[in-house]
Order: C-alpha cells, then sequence, then structure tokens
C-alpha cells in the first residue's frame, strides 16, 4: 500500500509512473544490489519495490495521463 501511495501522488502531478520503476532498477544497478536486510528496514528492499511500483503502474497511469491533459 505505501507504494502505491509513493506512485499516486507523483502521477497527479504528471510524473509518468514508469520513470519511478527505472529509477529504482538504476539505483539497484549503482549500489549492486545491496542494502540491509529487509525486515530492518521502513520500506521495501529495492527488487520488493521495483515489483510493487510495476504493478502499480497500470492503477496510477490514468492519473498521470488526466495530469498531462
Amino acid at each position: 500500500m505505501p507504494t502505491w501511495w509513493g506512485s499516486n501522488w507523483p502521477a497527479r502531478g504528471g510524473y509518468n509512473p514508469q520513470a519511478a520503476v527505472s529509477l529504482w532498477e538504476k539505483m539497484g544497478k549503482a549500489n549492486g544490489g545491496a542494502g540491509g536486510p529487509s525486515f530492518l528496514s521502513t520500506h521495501p528492499s529495492g527488487p520488493q519495490r521495483i515489483q510493487q511500483l510495476q504493478a502499480n503502474v497500470p492503477k496510477v497511469q490514468g492519473l498521470y495521463l488526466r495530469a498531462r491533459g
């Protein structure tokens, strides 16, 4: 759910939700996939976050398109 909110508001502001997927993929490559255990984090791990963002793209795409006019 938090990742949906993180996709929802930028899409309403006209930011392409697919760009968030690309951003997190690049960040994962940049740090070599390193990260702490997900149970110690308040946010999903990189791969989990990417998967959730990809699942949310179709849900928020309409918001993005409306914002773009």
